[in-house]
């Protein structure tokens, strides 16, 4: 009897019920996501895959995915329709409708990107050197990281989750047991990232026009838009401390030390910090960016308010913290920020092509 169970359940198992259809329309496969919108796909070998206005082969045709081609899966069920398994889907500027499978096929697989690799390890003491997928550049042993982790990062291309994200090669800088001291650095595709952000307005011409006209950044930051933060998260740079121009071996960036919230804060020794770095390849192509730990000097935070009183007073408070922190030479942060300006300067495109083909 045991092995009659067995059976019953492999059969079970291996004959899932087809999607239902519409009484008279052929039933499609079962969809192979979840839709709860934190799902990535990618288009099988073969046809591209057309992608739709709406779930109907007779819907506006908006574009098209070519094989091999990664998005999101977007949250909301599957439609059976006219012969097909339609997903809504968003790829970098496409949002609509796209066939996962007809009756027999499916054109569309879950993704799941390969685990980080470790492309550098302090095996004795000494800078990390890091080289791969076209790109190099060198960790100085007196930041104390022990590893760097290497991986793909695929975008969040729905602008209603969590604001969009382009993909990236990225780097994690491991340091030792506490993970709220690791740094990361992120490769992105430029023009992809500001197709990424066309739904806010966010302008990657802003970043260019400082870099080219090299603007007193002091100046800059004072302005409404202040310095540029693009890509973002889902929170905004509160102040503009100790910025300044930091070119690599392929372009040019720039650094501001900040802290990133989504509301007012009142900061403090156990305030993140960060030392936050953009940067553009000469040639247009690759944005650089750089997420990285620092400790402030603490005779720059000023006097505790409360941040929600008043706008103008926070507006002040941020403003004395700011300039605080400006007097400060480099050494007087943890580590020195010459260290992490050091490290960006090493950064070197090697192979161009390497590179691009690294960033789904």
């Amino acid at each position: 009897m045991r092995f009659k169970s067995m059976v019953v359940l492999l059969i079970l198992v291996w004959t899932a019920p087809l999607a239902a259809a519409p009484t008279g329309q052929t039933a499609c496969l079962p969809s192979q996501f979840r839709g709860d919108g934190l799902e990535n796909a990618v288009v099988t070998p073969g046809d591209p895959n057309n992608v739709r206005a709406l779930p109907s082969r007779n819907a506006a045709l908006i574009g098209q995915l070519a094989p091999g081609t990664v998005f999101n899966i977007v949250y909301e069920e599957a439609v059976c329709a006219e012969g097909f398994l339609w997903r809504h889907i968003a790829a970098l500027g496409i949002n609509g409708w796209t066939a996962e499978a007809n009756a027999t096929t499916y054109y569309l697989q879950p993704y799941q990107s390969p685990a980080p690799v470790t492309v550098a390890a302090a095996l004795l003491p000494g800078d990390l050197l890091v080289e791969s997928h076209g790109l190099s550049f060198t960790v100085p042993a007196q930041l104390g990281y022990t590893a760097v982790l290497e991986e793909e990062q695929v975008g969040i291309f729905d602008l209603d989750m969590m604001g969009g994200m382009p993909s990236s090669l990225h780097y994690t800088l491991i340091s030792g047991d506490d993970s709220a001291e690791n740094g990361s650095i992120d490769v992105y595709h430029y023009h992809d990232s500001e197709a990424s952000y066309a739904f806010f307005d966010y302008d990657a011409a802003d970043l260019e026009a400082l870099l080219t006209s090299k603007t007193d950044l002091v100046a800059a930051a004072q302005t409404r838009s202040g310095l540029t933060n693009m890509p973002v998260r889902a929170a905004g740079a509160l102040f503009y401390g100790v910025p300044q121009y930091q070119p690599f071996a392929h372009g040019n960036g720039l650094r501001y030390v900040t802290v990133f919230a989504q509301n007012f804060i009142v900061f403090s020794s156990d305030t993140p910090y960060e030392y936050f770095y953009r940067g553009l390849s000469e040639d247009g192509l690759f944005l650089i960016a750089a997420h990285l730990p620092v400790h402030i000097p603490l005779a720059t935070i000023p006097p505790e308010i409360d941040p929600f009183a008043n706008d103008t007073a926070y507006a002040d408070y941020l403003a004395q913290f700011t300039q605080a922190l400006n007097t400060q030479p480099a050494s007087a942060f943890a580590p020195d920020l010459t260290l992490y300006d050091t490290l960006l300067a090493s950064v070197t495109i090697t192979d161009a092509a390497a590179l691009s083909a690294a960033i789904r």
